[in-house]
């Protein structure tokens, strides 16, 4: 066999083994990427006895969202409804939805999910998530997002994780003064009405 045909049978396999190794690679989960989609909190605002926490959803110049993708922010203390968000129904359980390949910390205290129902957008910041909290103060809780990378050949879900502050419950501490206060203003209202009659 003369040494032309060894080089070009030894090319052929080379690429037939290339190939299988793509398609096996392609086959497994991709890990969940650091932190391509960011959850941010942009403000909290009172509203009705409530507040609004207001959030922005921020995704990387390839990173996309298509309908269905979403973002979960985990143990949302004071929870009481009011989800909102551009181009997104909300929900709230007790237990995920988690993005692909990601383990956040999860108790039993509701979470908020955002799930996209517009077109798809790529590299976009969009601001107008929100949902109503009896709590107005914060602590860092987490955040999981399934988002979509539509760039070939890595096209598929892409998961992600990372921190948010969500509102937390108060110390029974600062309860307890806020309760001494109420009652110290109900006690010279009612002083200040005794004195006038």
């Amino acid at each position: 066999m003369p040494v032309y045909h060894v080089r070009r049978s030894c090319h052929r396999i080379t690429i037939a083994v290339t190939g299988l190794i793509a398609a096996a690679l392609s086959l497994i989960p991709r890990p969940a990427a650091a932190n391509p989609a960011n959850l941010n909190l942009i403000s909290v605002t009172p509203e009705g006895g409530l507040f609004r926490f207001n959030y922005s959803l921020d995704l990387t110049p390839t990173e996309s969202l298509v309908a269905g993708d979403f973002v979960t922010a985990y143990d949302f203390a004071g929870f009481s409804g009011g989800i909102t968000g551009p181009l997104f129904t909300g929900s709230s359980a007790a237990f995920g939805p988690n993005g692909p390949n990601t383990i956040p910390t999860d108790t039993a205290v509701p979470n908020v999910t955002w799930t996209y129902t517009g077109p798809t957008v790529t590299g976009v910041s969009i601001p107008g998530l929100s949902a109503l909290s009896t709590y107005s103060l914060t602590q860092t809780g987490q955040y999981s997002a399934q988002t979509s990378d539509l760039t070939a050949p890595a096209s598929g879900s892409i998961g992600s994780i990372g921190p948010v502050a969500v509102p937390r419950v108060p110390e029974p501490a600062t309860a307890a003064l806020m309760g001494l206060g109420l009652l110290s203003s109900l006690g010279i209202k009612r002083r200040r009405a005794h004195r006038t009659a």
